[in-house]
C-alpha cells in the first residue's frame, strides 16, 4: 500500500501499546525496519518485536525514557550503531502525572513537559542528522487533551497543547 516505506528505518516511541504499537506493526507490515522504543516493560516491547518478526518484518526493542536526554543519547548511539540511519520518527510516547492541575507540583510539571512536549525537540535534534538522501519524516502523536479540558488531565493537557503548538 505504501511501497515508499519498504527498506526504511523507523523509530516509534512508546511503541508497546495503543497507537504506538499499532503504528509500529503497520510500519513493519509496509516493509520498514522498526525500533520499538519502551520505557518500562521489556516483555511488552519484546511482544511487539516478536509479532513483527513472526509476520516477516524486522524490529529491535530499545529502552529509553524520552524525557531524559542522557537516555536518548544512549538510544540514538545504539540506533546509529545497529542501523546506521533513520528515515522515520514517530514521536508517540507520553508520560504525565494525572490529577487536578492546581494540586500539581513543579516537579510533576517538569516531568510531564519533558516526556510529552520537550521530547519532540530532543528526538528531532537526534533524528535529523541520521536522515539521509533528502528523505525523512517526523510525525508527532497527541490527544484531545491539547485542545480541550479533560478532567484529571492536569499537567498533561498543557503539555499536549504545547506539543500541538
Amino acid at each position: 500500500m505504501y511501497p515508499e516505506l519498504a527498506g526504511k528505518n523507523a523509530l516509534v516511541t512508546g511503541a508497546v501499546r495503543g497507537f504506538g504499537r499499532a503504528i509500529a506493526l503497520r510500519l513493519a507490515s509496509e516493509g520498514a525496519r522498526v525500533v520499538v522504543n519502551y520505557r518500562r516493560s521489556m516483555n511488552d516491547a519484546q511482544s511487539v518485536v516478536d509479532e513483527i518478526i513472526a509476520n516477516g518484518g524486522q524490529a529491535v526493542a530499545i529502552r529509553a525514557d524520552v524525557g531524559k536526554p542522557a537516555a536518548l543519547d544512549r538510544m540514538f548511539d545504539q540506533i546509529k550503531s545497529e542501523m546506521g540511519h533513520l528515515d522515520i520518527l514517530v514521536s508517540n510516547a507520553a508520560f504525565g502525572v494525572p490529577g487536578n492541575l492546581m494540586e500539581s507540583t513543579g516537579k510533576y510539571w517538569d516531568i510531564t513537559m519533558s516526556a510529552s512536549a520537550r521530547s519532540l525537540l530532543d528526538l528531532a535534534q537526534r533524528t535529523v542528522p541520521l536522515m539521509r538522501d533528502g528523505w525523512g519524516r517526523i510525525v508527532s502523536i497527541t490527544s484531545d487533551g491539547g485542545q480541550k479540558v479533560i478532567p484529571g488531565y492536569g499537567v498533561v493537557g498543557p503539555a499536549k497543547g504545547a506539543l500541538e503548538s
